[in-house]
Protein backbone atom coordinates (compact mmCIF):
# COMPACT_ATOMS: atom_id res chain seq x y z
CA UNK A 1 0.00 0.00 0.00
CA UNK A 2 1.27 3.43 -0.95
CA UNK A 3 1.18 6.09 1.72
CA UNK A 4 -0.55 9.32 0.66
CA UNK A 5 1.57 12.48 0.68
CA UNK A 6 1.43 14.77 3.70
CA UNK A 7 -0.51 17.38 1.73
CA UNK A 8 -3.32 14.91 1.11
CA UNK A 9 -3.50 14.02 4.79
CA UNK A 10 -3.57 17.70 5.77
CA UNK A 11 -6.31 18.45 3.24
CA UNK A 12 -8.53 15.60 4.42
CA UNK A 13 -7.89 16.59 8.05
CA UNK A 14 -8.92 20.17 7.23
CA UNK A 15 -12.09 18.93 5.55
CA UNK A 16 -12.99 16.82 8.60
CA UNK A 17 -12.38 19.75 10.94
CA UNK A 18 -14.52 22.02 8.79
CA UNK A 19 -17.33 19.46 8.80
CA UNK A 20 -17.14 19.10 12.57
CA UNK A 21 -17.17 22.89 13.00
CA UNK A 22 -20.27 23.14 10.81
CA UNK A 23 -22.05 20.42 12.79
CA UNK A 24 -21.12 22.06 16.11
CA UNK A 25 -22.33 25.46 14.86
CA UNK A 26 -25.64 23.96 13.76
CA UNK A 27 -26.08 22.26 17.13
CA UNK A 28 -25.41 25.53 18.98
CA UNK A 29 -27.93 27.37 16.81
CA UNK A 30 -30.58 24.72 17.45
CA UNK A 31 -30.14 24.97 21.24
CA UNK A 32 -30.94 28.70 21.29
Amino acid sequence: MKKPPDDEIKDSFKAVKMTLNTICSNDLLKKR
